[in-house]
């Protein structure tokens, strides 16, 4: 674990998620890479013909370049203000890069399609914040890290997105953690991409909601397999009920006081979800845990 990747953009900028990011990359020594994607200024300038005259677009022009320059100021601030409370070192570049955990701020302009997946595909992991409707560049930047990646994505809820004090910081040794398995593909790489925050001192709690698909491995497999890696392991059983299956994996984890869920992202396709709902769209709308995911 060594290339931490945290896409934002100047509506979606939070503490919550750059502290956990900057933990996470104190504790196994990595660098993170904090990419601003900002709106383009051309983007916001009407064609020619629209009753506007080349003035008039210059004017809108330089408005909107100002803006998105102090829209910039105002982002970098946060994120320096975020590494200086979490003792991070900043302004490593490309070519130098020192021993121990430390921070880039990137910048670039153009769409959160243009960069946030493929620009993860070169990291270990990529952190975001929970999606939240009323904010549309979270859902996005979630969506492309699940989709387009390739990478395990780590979702961080946010008491107070501003607030330094309340925000989730992951402590991985001291965390419990729960594993909803389904013995999916998708399951399957989000657990080996979690083995490597597992703590060494605690049992894993594994669960499995409804019964796995035949030819599917099932928790006695999947406790096997982590036994090999060293990490041990508690079942705990809970039979399917009225509730859906992301409630009850909630409900799990409420009673077994867990700490952050691993499970795999969409299953089943992502039409099928939008529409019918599934364990995917449940855990991302009602988890206030952060929950590790792979697609």
């Amino acid at each position: 674990m060594k290339s931490i990747f945290l896409p934002v953009t100047p509506q979606s900028m939070a503490v919550a998620p750059l502290l956990a990011a900057a933990k996470l990359a104190r504790e196994f020594d990595a660098t993170l890479t904090t990419l601003l994607i900002q709106d383009d200024p051309r983007a916001v300038v009407p064609f020619l013909g629209e009753g506007l005259t080349v003035d008039m677009m210059q004017g809108m022009y330089e408005a909107a370049e100002s803006e998105i320059k102090e829209q910039a100021v105002r982002a970098h601030q946060i994120f320096l203000t975020a590494m200086e409370f979490a003792d991070m070192p900043v302004g490593i570049t490309r070519d130098k890069r020192p021993q121990g955990a430390n921070a880039r701020w990137l910048v670039v302009q153009g769409s959160v399609a243009d960069y946030v997946g493929k620009r993860a595909r070169t990291a270990d992991v990529a952190i975001c914040l929970k999606p939240d409707p009323a904010t549309s560049d979270t859902v996005e930047i979630f969506n492309d890290l699940i989709y387009r990646s390739g990478r395990p994505v780590f979702m961080v809820p946010a008491a107070d997105p501003k607030s330094l004090d309340q925000s989730w910081e992951p402590n991985f040794q001291g965390m419990d953690f729960l594993i909803a398995w389904n013995g999916s593909a998708e399951c399957a790489r989000a657990v080996a991409a979690a083995k490597a925050f597992m703590p060494s001192d605690r049992p894993v709690s594994i669960t499995q909601i409804d019964p796995t698909k035949a030819g599917r491995p099932g928790l006695s497999d999947l406790a096997l397999y982590l036994s090999e890696h060293s990490i041990d392991t508690r079942e705990v059983r809970a039979e399917l009920e009225s509730q859906s299956v992301g409630a009850q994996i909630l409900a799990v984890a409420e009673a077994e006081r867990s700490h952050l869920i691993v499970a795999g992202a969409y299953s089943h396709s992502r039409w099928r979800e939008m529409i019918l709902g599934g364990v995917t769209k449940h855990l991302v709308t009602h988890s206030t845990l952060p929950v590790f995911f792979c697609h």
